[in-house]
């Protein structure tokens, strides 16, 4: 990882005071400490300065590529000439410096670096009484979730997913030395560093109730998320559990309002995003400057959709001329803004069915599916439990939200696209796990800085 660069990244950045009633920012200096000492001459400054890391970090990226590397999206033909967005990497025939490659690396370890400096620094805040350490000791374990999280998207964009005896993923940061240039770590070295900081924020707790943040319940959600990856299902199962009897998933028409953020049924996270955030959920799909459409749903997910006619279906209903991505259509004042969905309920009864799969708990398995899609409305749930069927229901419910080459990649699936989704009939139908293409490279200019990150 070149740190240095991350800096400069970071000057040209700001991490902002997320408060209506405040208007002060932090300049982020390419140096080991906070440069404000204001923010830590209190709890709240504090608190201010950790919501400046929410109003910056960009997901978005992560449900890019995951969706428009597997098989859910096609280009739209507004995005298929030479400067196209994200064109090649959905075509499979991306270099390691693709631009979205290269921002998607920066931007998680700018928000990586902006937590160890308030974790390293935390210290320094001024307390007084129980009530205000123990505010402490909550922000603190909101940021270790962070920075588990963050580090866990960047794992699932580059790193190998088995901790078996030479795979590698990306570096774990914990300190702010500018000049460190961390090796890629063996996989299950980062599974241990992402756990303890799993682990720790538990242990604290988070003490928050805001949707827009991370509360107990999103770690747990997280933790159940981690635990899959692994195959430690028993783990996956324990965090997991809770969360479905505490959450409802939506039903009928609330389901349509869900991606419209009138209601948060089912939701355990949602990062916050307004006009000010330059990528959102919304803008992956369409260009609102320019009018221009980025990515359509692929014929191959609205055929599986059509096919169960449930409100999943509804949402990507075809017009005159192609399917839009329904999912994130706007909000009631604006059609290009939508929250992030982080965590839904419905993500951890798939999760549950899978790990009661391959814990050889089919009938358990069963249940979650059918209990998922009768909230769906389809009328004839499934009732067998496979992998095939659960990848199914994973692909038809979390579609457009980041999962799909992920959850094929961690199982070590062939990506196959139908024959009308491809760009051109020369573009690949299928990618191999054992072609090179299969695994997105760490960016080109990370790499030449520090040949240690090579894989």
């Amino acid at each position: 990882m070149n740190l240095s660069k991350i800096l400069v990244f970071l000057t040209a950045t700001l991490l902002l005071f997320a408060s209506s009633s405040c208007n002060k920012i932090l300049d982020m200096h390419p140096q080991d400490k906070l440069q404000d000492e204001e923010i830590y001459t209190s709890i709240r400054n504090y608190e201010q300065a950790v919501l400046g890391v929410y109003a910056e970090l960009q997901t978005e990226y992560n449900i890019l590529i995951g969706s428009i590397f597997a098989d859910e999206a096609k280009l739209a033909n507004d995005n298929m000439g030479v400067n196209g967005y994200a064109s090649n990497l959905h075509r499979w025939n991306y270099a390691s410096d693709d631009d979205v490659l290269l921002m998607a690396w920066k931007n998680a370890y700018a928000s990586i670096y902006k937590i160890n400096l308030l974790l390293n620094n935390s210290e320094r805040v001024q307390r007084s009484g129980s009530a205000e350490e123990a505010k402490l000791n909550h922000l603190v374990a909101e940021l270790k979730a962070l920075r588990s999280f963050i580090h866990f998207g960047l794992h699932q964009i580059y790193g190998d997913f088995n901790p078996g005896v030479g795979n590698y993923t990306v570096p774990y940061v914990t300190t702010v030395d500018i000049h460190q240039k961390p090796p890629k770590l063996p996989t299950a070295e980062f599974y241990t560093q992402a756990e303890q900081d799993i682990v720790e924020a538990l242990a604290s707790g988070t003490g928050q109730s805001d949707l827009g943040r991370f509360s107990d319940d999103a770690i747990h959600a997280y933790a159940a998320r981690f635990y899959l990856y692994q195959k430690k299902y028993k783990e996956a199962i324990k965090h997991a559990t809770p969360l479905i009897t505490k959450y409802k998933l939506a039903e009928g028409a609330h389901y349509a309002t869900l991606w419209q953020d009138i209601r948060n049924t089912e939701v355990i996270l949602a990062f916050k995003r307004n006009n000010n955030n330059e990528i959102r959920p919304n803008t992956l799909w369409r260009n609102y400057g320019s009018g221009k459409t980025l990515f359509h749903p692929s014929h191959k997910i609205l055929n599986y959709l059509e096919q169960e006619e449930g409100e999943r279906y509804a949402l990507f209903e075809e017009d005159e001329e192609e399917a839009p991505i329904g999912k994130y259509p706007g909000n009631t004042y604006a059609d290009n803004l939508n929250d992030v969905k982080a965590f839904r309920v419905s993500e951890l009864y798939l999760i549950l069915a899978e790990a009661y799969f391959f814990e050889n708990r089919p009938t358990e398995s069963s249940d979650m599916l059918a209990a998922l899609q009768q909230a769906r409305g389809i009328d004839s749930p499934t009732t067998v439990a496979s992998i095939d069927n659960i990848l199914g229901e994973r692909f038809a419910e979390l579609c457009f939200e980041g999962h799909r080459y992920f959850d094929l990649k961690r199982l070590g699936r062939t990506l196959e696209r139908d024959p009308e989704d491809l760009a051109l009939t020369t573009d690949k139908k299928q990618l191999l796990p054992t072609d090179p293409n299969y695994r997105l490279p760490i960016p080109f200019k990370e790499t030449q800085i520090n040949p240690d990150l090579k894989w």
